[in-house]
């Protein structure tokens, strides 16, 4: 069995690519960070208040049909890791040593994706329908290329952020330093709350960035002409929120929000501790929200127990629906399942199941 297997070939009829997006906030005033309807910048989890943190910039990986053939030597594929420092620090992580874990990081580095890389939008639709995509503990950007790729391949653009709250395995700063993921035990709740807090703001900034690439305004526009093709094609009344694990956790906290943007959510093997009152008091899903999970996750009981909390406590009017996948794991959900010292790119059950589910017309209907 190779070491880096080949990336699923997309499912859906167009050919996608992707472009990277460093976004610091362009508008003066706004406050993109305010997840309360109240506007008091705060949120209380677990009985404890937090004060939003007021994030300035995002970096975002934009997944997003394009015009060019699936075969077309005019753009070269992305490569799956953009830099064998990321490698370096999934290794880590899992505890591979330094002389196996830089072989595997070259050759993942240099692991091509279906996805071309800057390649123009295709003009086929006069907009398309958004994913926000929120990577879970220890992930980042890249490493859920296959999911938002096989998205992107049925119509829709998806812009996967790359979380600077330390929860990534690795994160490009807006400086351009890196930020290393932040070890703890899970049982420190009050830095998982600080984070997702963190996480949540980033997404409100990615928000931002969607309005004025839409918008084609200037200061998010400028020297990045790959976006212009963007401009007024974002369709911002059809945004769904979604995210893996602690960026299922991050999706639910959102599309708890009574004035969210979001017509409905995606949530894979959401890990909820984070946002679960532990004394039952827990604000109600305001959104529609479809929840996938593993069979590995399903058997998570002390977790797993909170996922049917959460997917019960609603609005009226609001339906959730909660499947699972037989004979998969948490980590078949992103593209690096690790087994012993090995890497394999996932061939994902879980993109089989959502493959018959991403058309966005279906998904409102099955979440409304």
């Amino acid at each position: 069995m190779p070491i880096l297997a080949d990336f699923p070939k997309l499912m859906g009829s167009y050919a996608v690519s992707c472009h990277d997006i460093n976004y610091t906030r362009a508008v003066d005033g706004l406050d993109s960070n305010s997840l309360s309807s109240d506007g008091s910048n705060k949120t209380k989890l677990d009985s404890k208040e937090f004060t939003h943190p007021k994030v300035e910039s995002v970096y975002v990986r934009i997944f997003y049909p394009t015009t060019i053939s699936k075969n077309s030597p005019r753009f070269a594929k992305a490569n799956w890791l953009t830099s064998e420092d990321y490698g370096i620090a999934l290794c880590d992580l899992v505890g591979i040593p330094c002389f196996i874990a830089k072989a595997l990081a070259t050759r993942a580095a240099q692991k091509s994706t279906h996805c071309f890389m800057d390649a123009p939008l295709n003009d086929k639709e006069d907009a398309y329908p958004i994913v926000i995509f929120s990577h879970g503990l220890a992930g980042n950007r890249l490493i859920y290329s296959n999911l938002c790729s096989q998205l992107a391949s049925h119509g829709l653009i998806v812009f996967a952020i790359e979380h600077r709250d330390g929860s990534g395995s690795l994160a490009l700063g807006a400086d351009g330093k890196w930020i290393a993921f932040e070890k703890t035990h899970r049982e420190n709740s009050d830095l998982f709350q600080d984070q997702i807090v963190f996480r949540a703001a980033e997404v409100q900034i990615c928000l931002e960035l969607v309005r004025e690439i839409n918008a084609g305004n200037q200061p998010c526009l400028k020297a990045d002409p790959v976006l212009y093709e963007f401009c007024d094609r974002l369709d911002q009344q059809n945004m769904i929120m979604a995210g893996h694990s602690f960026g299922g956790a991050t999706t639910a906290l959102l599309l708890r929000d009574p004035i969210n943007p979001f017509t409905c959510g995606i949530l894979f093997d959401p890990w909820v501790q984070p946002i679960m009152n532990k004394h039952g008091c827990n604000p109600p899903l305001t959104r529609p929200i479809l929840g996938i999970a593993s069979d590995q996750f399903v058997k998570w009981t002390q977790n797993f127990d909170l996922v049917q909390q959460l997917f019960s406590e609603v609005i009226p009017g609001v339906t959730t629906t909660l499947t699972s996948v037989i004979g998969s794991d948490h980590q078949a959900q992103s593209d690096i399942p690790v087994r012993a010292i090995f890497f394999f790119i996932n061939v994902g059950c879980t993109i089989t199941v959502l493959s018959h589910l991403v058309d966005i017309t279906f998904i409102i209907a099955l979440c409304s």
